[in-house]
């Protein structure tokens, strides 16, 4: 139903309004409990919000579309086809069953696997550490295909290694320690992390949790959990440092194949599409693409800086940064693009360079590649010129591994504003 139609349904219903009101259900008829199979957001003062699993009180059935109800003391109309009588089942808000068979399978690992750069990090941070993680319980919070715990029972000389894994992946991690003998150091626990009750605490805690943005997926929350729970007071957490940047960037070839493609086929001009496939190609960002440094229009700024010792739920469900871009080259902003940086702090001497996982464009490409975040309107940029503005990352209530992305920006350029401040918003995914 559109809003047009929707309003005037509403219009011709609302001359009873202050009657409902006052008599709140007295016209004889019994009040029907029914339930909210779906999210509602009332459009006028005359419609009543209700969210998934609500109970609702029917008070009239006004028409075949939209019956009077009550919600937790507010009054309102709600349309029928909302409703149901039989109470939906608890929404999985974590999306366990879905996200937790994705990693029972082979495909994820193999892109994980085939990561040098990634693998790579993480095993040169452990054999750098050997002095420290010899003797030591280490806890690998999502051990995938255990690949961590090997190497910290391996070339870590660990004495104990708890390996979690939630997915059914689990279910071969013993057998892969064991044949490379090292089942008397590896304990496999097939269990959430939140869930799993280790015969101590550890010394070391190391996971890699990074998804899209850094902080997708919020698998973050497994790992502060452990920590917050397992970790000795004088514990290390690997990785021990995150950073998540933003610059502003051209993306050519990107937009040409998206928007620019609609202008010109086969001698026909669909440019009256562009406004959708903006909507469905860029309302995400887009996680899988690979960032050329000449394409950056300015440098980096970093919008979320974490020391995962101490960083704390609340650090990552609401982030909002602020940035002022200098541009430094000419070209078309099409949007910003993002990545991150985690690094493992040298345990024996914290003045040492830590071992740093990259995933810029200047270092060797990871199967995180880097992110876009496409703009509506293309803007042309001169060296000189500001982009100021805020990026909010948002946890999704309802989705817990989901967040929103809303960017305010403006160009600048001697001082004078170019452009009302623009705000667009991501959904990654929901």
């Amino acid at each position: 139903m559109t809003s047009s139609v929707a309003a005037q349904e509403i219009d011709s219903l609302s001359e009873s309004l202050n009657d409902h009101c006052s008599i709140q259900g007295t016209n004889g008829d019994a009040n029907l409990v029914l339930y909210a199979k779906s999210d509602f957001t009332a459009e006028n003062s005359d419609q009543l919000s209700v969210k998934y699993g609500d109970h609702v009180n029917v008070l009239e059935q006004v028409n075949d579309d939209w019956w009077w109800a009550e919600h937790d003391g507010s009054y309102g109309y709600v349309p029928r086809n909302h409703l149901v009588d039989v109470a939906p089942v608890p929404l999985d808000q974590w999306e366990d069953e879905e996200y937790f068979d994705s990693y029972g399978h082979l495909k994820l690992h193999l892109e994980m696997m085939r990561d040098q750069a990634r693998v790579s990090a993480y095993q040169t941070a452990i054999r750098e550490a050997v002095q420290y993680i010899e003797g030591k319980v280490v806890l690998d919070v999502g051990c995938g295909t255990g690949i961590l715990s090997l190497l910290a029972a391996k070339e870590g000389k660990a004495k104990k290694v708890f390996a979690v894994e939630a997915s059914e992946m689990a279910e071969h991690v013993g057998n892969v320690a064991c044949h490379n003998s090292l089942e008397r150091t590896v304990t496999v626990f097939h269990s959430r992390m939140e869930d799993a009750v280790l015969p101590e605490k550890v010394d070391l805690i190391i996971s890699e949790w990074m998804g899209t943005l850094l902080i997708f997926e919020m698998m973050l929350e497994s790992v502060l959990d452990a920590r917050d729970k397992w970790l000795k007071p004088e514990g290390v957490m690997w990785p021990s440092h995150a950073t998540l940047y933003l610059v502003p960037c051209t993306a050519q070839q990107e937009y040409d194949e998206k928007i620019t493609f609609w202008k010109n086929i086969c001698g026909l001009d669909f440019s009256p599409l562009i406004p959708l496939a903006y909507q469905q190609f860029y309302s995400i960002p887009i996680y899988n693409h690979i960032l050329d440094v000449k394409d950056c229009l300015s440098g980096a700024q970093s919008i979320l800086k974490l020391q995962l010792k101490t960083t704390a739920l609340t650090d990552i469900e609401d982030v909002s940064s602020q940035f002022d871009y200098v541009i430094t080259r000419s070209g078309t902003m099409h949007g910003f693009a993002s990545w991150f940086d985690v690094e493992f702090a040298d345990i024996s001497d914290p003045r040492v360079r830590p071992v740093t996982l990259s995933t810029g464009p200047d270092h060797p490409l990871t199967h995180w590649k880097q992110d876009l975040l496409i703009i509506d309107t293309p803007l042309d940029m001169l060296p000189g010129d500001h982009v100021t503005g805020t990026i909010r990352l948002k946890r999704n209530t309802k989705w817990r591994r989901h967040i929103s992305v809303t960017v305010n920006y403006q160009l600048l350029r001697n001082n004078l504003a170019q452009m009302k401040e623009t705000m667009k918003e991501f959904t990654l995914w929901k």
